[in-house]
């Protein structure tokens, strides 16, 4: 069995389909994803996926966030375990770095604790 990529001829050892393109692509240039379970190409890994920094892998990016603050992603399950959503500006940030309330009992970021506190 011969496969067609990128106009030459390769053998199937050489090659690796790629669900997400639907396309057959070098296997050099393809990675396998455990959240998936199956091998991506680099392009697709580029274009639609999320690298996790907690648990170092590749997810769809529906099922992971890039963190502006920290300028980088992390998969729904890392989110969940080690992040908390601020009240006041919506914004992701680790547990240890948040501030609760217990009048408002409401979770701050250092910045907006540090308006909360300067209000009252």
């Amino acid at each position: 069995d011969t496969y067609w990529v990128n106009g030459n001829r390769y053998c199937r050892e050489c090659v690796i389909y790629c669900d997400y393109c639907e396309d057959y692509v070098l296997a050099d240039n393809a990675s396998w994803v455990e959240s998936v379970d199956s091998y991506v190409c680099d392009d697709c890994i580029d274009d639609r996926f999320t690298y996790c920094e907690h648990c170092s892998e590749y997810y769809p990016d529906g099922e992971a966030m890039y963190l502006e603050h920290y300028n980088y992603g992390v998969c729904d399950n890392c989110l969940e375990r080690y992040y908390i959503q601020c009240d006041e500006c919506g914004e992701y940030f680790l547990r240890s770095e948040m501030h609760f309330d217990d009048i408002t009992q409401q979770n701050y970021c250092e910045d907006c604790y540090e308006d909360e506190e300067v209000d009252e």
